[in-house]
């Protein structure tokens, strides 16, 4: 019978590493990091990006016109009376070339009148994000609250009051 050592027993296949199949308990490593890292750098980067492609812009142009809200005193029902809100129409007219869309269409206070009635007796307040397209030189039609002061004359009523208004808009398209 031969003598063999415990070194003899030894088979070539043995000097191998065994391959990774995930059961030694230790999480699966892509590049050094572990799927939840890896998930983690990937929302990060994602973020970022976002977040700078946000910071380029929106590409909109941006501009302001001026129109005015006439209140006259058409029909009884649209007569103010002092410390009375009533629902008023403005055209605003796009000056642009290009369709555009309203931001927001500014608080106004009414000028002086000739019957003597002092300025900001007549005042509105700011529309902001109101609905509609307007085309490249268009006009649309919007409405707008208008309250006549609480210390307003009687002789106030039946006036005609004039509130310069401004108009934000932006390009579309």
């Amino acid at each position: 019978m031969e003598d063999r050592t415990p070194a003899e027993d030894h088979t070539p296949e043995d000097d191998h590493e065994p391959e990774d199949d995930h059961t030694s308990g230790e999480p699966a490593k892509i590049l050094g990091m572990t799927v939840p890292q890896g998930v983690v750098l990937l929302v990060l980067v994602v973020s970022t990006l976002g977040f700078l492609v946000g910071m380029i812009g929106t590409g909109q142009d941006s501009t302001t016109t001026s129109v005015d809200l006439v209140i006259e005193p058409q029909s009884a029902s649209r007569a103010l009376e002092p410390g009375a809100t009533g629902r008023f129409i403005v055209l605003v007219h796009n000056p642009n070339d290009y369709g555009v869309q309203v931001v927001s269409i500014g608080a106004g206070a009414s000028e002086p009148t000739a019957g003597g009635c002092p300025a900001g007796t007549v005042t509105s307040e700011e529309l902001t994000g109101p609905p509609g397209y307007i085309g490249a030189t268009g006009v649309r039609t919007y409405s707008i609250n208008a309250t006549m002061a609480a210390d307003a004359g009687e002789h106030c009523v039946g006036q005609s009051f004039t509130l310069p208004l401004t108009v934000e808009l932006v390009s579309v398209g």
